[in-house]
């Protein structure tokens, strides 16, 4: 069991291979993340006590890259394909969180042979 924050800065629960958020306000009853699952989980401390609904998982990755071009259509976040290492420019607001803590970690800009670092700080906290 693991305690990582969300991009939204709150607390979340990592549980064999399942992830629950805070139930209200409630200090021991974590909810399901996905809004279609009603499982739970209950934490006395930090012990945990029972889960209900094993239903609950961490999202696979198609669900996680429909979620990204959901979210950049909403923003209107609009970038050419490029065709050479060149034509790739990374805007501002894409080399943050949405906490503003710093995404892009390195990038060489190299016009051969280009390398980008995308992570976050709170990426250790999970490892």
């Amino acid at each position: 069991m693991s305690i990582v924050k969300s991009s939204k800065n709150k607390d979340q629960v990592l549980l064999d291979g399942f992830r629950y958020r805070r139930d209200r306000k409630s200090q021991t009853i974590w909810r399901c993340c996905r809004n279609d699952c009603g499982g739970r989980a209950s934490f006395d401390g930090a012990i945990y006590i029972k889960r209900n609904n094993d239903e609950t998982a961490v999202p696979n990755y198609s669900s996680s890259q429909r979620t990204i071009k959901r979210k950049r259509k909403q923003k209107e976040i609009l970038s050419p394909r490029p065709s050479s290492y060149d034509d790739i420019h990374i805007a501002d607001e894409l080399q943050v969180t949405n906490g503003g803590n710093t995404f892009l970690l390195y990038d060489n800009e190299s016009s051969t042979n280009r390398m980008t670092l995308l992570s976050s700080m709170e990426l250790r906290v999970v490892a």
